[in-house]
């Protein structure tokens, strides 16, 4: 029996990232898929990607194209999908979540053409991708390419998982010098993504935090925390070199972070 069937001649970002999703989580269900259009060998097929015409989880066909079904998903989406219903995976609620909001949703959006117009000078993932096809897309060496844009989004998941497992640690780091925080700056132990829980954080609180400092090598960082995450906006004064300590490092000239030799100056340039 073949394992995996896709489509063959041109490739895009949902077929490679739902193969690669495979690949990285159920390795053991894995195989280099063969890409046709064949009827006869897609029924053959374990799994079925983004051809074939049929969206049936149950059977492992992950198909958007057909008139039957008007949803969001691609062919990465659906995977995504499954493989979180998956009990026998290490794909959770919460690395699922993080995955569609750094990568699946966005490659789901501009497979189904929902997706921002794209503004010159920027490359969206589906453009890196597509620039790994073959200028003949229905010769062998379009499927050595296919093979190598799935290691690399492969190589992109197990990073973002490995970010993810970061991202939780240190959250429950921020939280606990959030808790244990009595004034309007918050020091921590170390750098730490710390702007998505102080950005909320910031929104109900009734001192909001103005600064959040931490040591970093030979030095003290200081930064000011955005009013939006995402934005460039500060949520408090910029930082100055007005009473700027003896052992000042810098301030940037936007005054959204500095640095000074100890945490005595990092407080003063905070303060």
């Amino acid at each position: 029996m073949i394992d995996i069937v896709t489509h063959n001649g041109i490739f895009h970002a949902d077929e490679v990232t739902a193969c690669a999703l495979i690949k990285v989580f159920i390795p053991s269900l894995y195989a280099s898929p063969i890409r046709t259009r064949d009827p006869e060998l897609i029924a053959e097929a374990k799994i079925v990607v983004d051809v074939g015409g049929i969206y049936d989880p149950m059977t492992l066909r992950f198909d958007h194209h057909q008139v039957s079904y008007e949803g969001p998903l691609s062919s990465a989406g659906m995977m995504l999908n499954s493989l979180e219903n998956n009990v026998n995976t290490d794909c959770s609620g919460s690395l699922a979540k993080f995955l569609r909001n750094q990568l699946i949703d966005g490659v789901d959006a501009i497979d189904n053409g929902k997706a921002p117009k794209r503004v010159a000078g920027f490359m969206d993932f589906s453009g890196v991708i597509s620039s790994f096809n073959h200028y003949d897309p229905f010769s062998s060496w379009q499927d050595r390419m296919f093979n190598e844009a799935v290691d690399f989004v492969c190589d992109l998941l197990r990073r973002l998982k490995a970010q993810h497992k970061r991202l939780e640690a240190e959250k429950v780091e921020v939280d606990t010098a959030l808790e244990n925080c009595a004034s309007d700056i918050l020091e921590l132990p170390r750098f730490l993504n710390w702007q998505t829980a102080v950005v909320k954080y910031n929104a109900d609180a009734a001192i909001p935090l103005r600064r959040v400092i931490w040591p970093q090598q030979d030095e003290w960082r200081v930064q000011v925390p955005p009013k939006e995450l995402g934005s460039f906006e500060l949520g408090a004064a910029p930082l100055t070199e007005e009473n700027a300590p003896a052992d000042l490092v810098f301030v940037h000239k936007n005054g959204f972070i500095g640095s000074a030799k100890s945490k005595e100056g990092a407080l003063q340039l905070a303060s």
